[in-house]
């Protein structure tokens, strides 16, 4: 998926601990180390302070992403590829202002 490898590349670059878990065209970032297997995980592990800033970042650009931590996010047939790489272009952007 462009979107799924596009985020997963972003992160990467920017030398962000991240997991993008999938499931079709549901997913979720997580800013940890490694994929959460149950809640504890994420309580422990994940970057909550860095997705609510980021979440927000987004929004206030122009890409709705629910502003809830580790809320899953999803890609559906009305989103064109144009969009996708609207959304990573705008990610990219916020990613370097964070």
């Amino acid at each position: 998926n462009i979107l799924y490898g596009g985020l997963e590349k972003l992160y990467a670059e920017k030398g962000i601990p991240y997991v993008v878990s999938r499931n079709a065209s549901a997913f979720c970032a997580y800013f940890c180390e490694k994929a959460p297997l149950v809640a504890h995980d994420v309580l422990e592990h994940h970057d909550f302070a860095f997705d609510r800033r980021y979440r927000k970042a987004l929004i206030e650009n122009g890409i709705y992403y629910i502003p809830v931590v580790c809320k899953q996010s999803s890609v559906s047939y009305s989103h064109s590829e144009d969009d996708i790489y609207k959304t990573l272009e705008i990610t990219r952007q916020v990613l370097n202002e964070l």
